[in-house]
């Protein structure tokens, strides 16, 4: 089998820009009883964004923080309604599934199957199994030598964008990686600070 550590480690980081919904889209603040919309960064919305008020002057149609829209726990003001945090993760997953077709089409017969689920009560899982063999020691040592860039780009793209959909207090995510007969090659679960 020919070497594939490169174009292995190179495929492993094009996913994660991929397939981070952060990567390419933002979510735009509509008053709270207004769905929230998708809209991807390169588009512009389909109506005009409001400037937002001082922060000195707040007004009723301001739209609420991630941890304001959830309804907290009687009798504990820090720990948001479990509801309403599964129905944000549902959400952000349901988002990051929308750009499947883009992450298999930018990486042409690298992944026969890409999957991205939930686990409550905050972890998002993405699942990557690869179309043709892969050896699984020199993959999962290029991937454990993508630790910090993969940490990087999770604290700067990804728990931001899950924190906005009202993922909170904590954000988790975990990466898996099955060669092409299912078994695995690579998992690492990550967490918000």
């Amino acid at each position: 089998m020919k070497n594939r550590l490169p174009s292995i480690a190179t495929a492993a980081l094009s996913i994660l820009a991929a397939s981070s919904l952060a990567a390419c889209v933002s979510v735009s603040t509509n008053p709270p009883d207004e769905p929230q919309r998708v809209v991807a960064a390169s588009q512009a919305p389909d109506e005009p964004q409001e400037t937002p008020a001082p922060e000195d002057t707040p007004t009723p149609e301001d739209p609420p923080t991630p941890e304001e829209s959830l309804n907290p726990v009687e009798g504990d003001d820090d720990v948001p309604d479990t509801d309403a945090v599964h129905e944000a993760l549902d959400r952000y997953v349901e988002a990051e599934r929308a750009t499947i077709p883009q992450v298999l089409k930018e990486n042409p017969g690298v992944y026969s199957e890409v999957a991205f689920d939930k686990e409550y009560p905050d972890m998002a899982t993405f699942t990557y199994t690869y179309a043709t063999p892969v050896d699984v020691k020199q993959t999962a040592a290029a991937l454990d030598d993508m630790i910090p860039t993969i940490e990087s780009f999770l604290t700067s793209t990804v728990f931001p964008a899950m924190e906005a959909y009202g993922v909170v207090p904590t954000q988790r995510v975990r990466f898996t990686y099955l060669n092409n007969d299912g078994a695995m090659v690579w998992s690492k679960d990550f967490a918000s600070s």
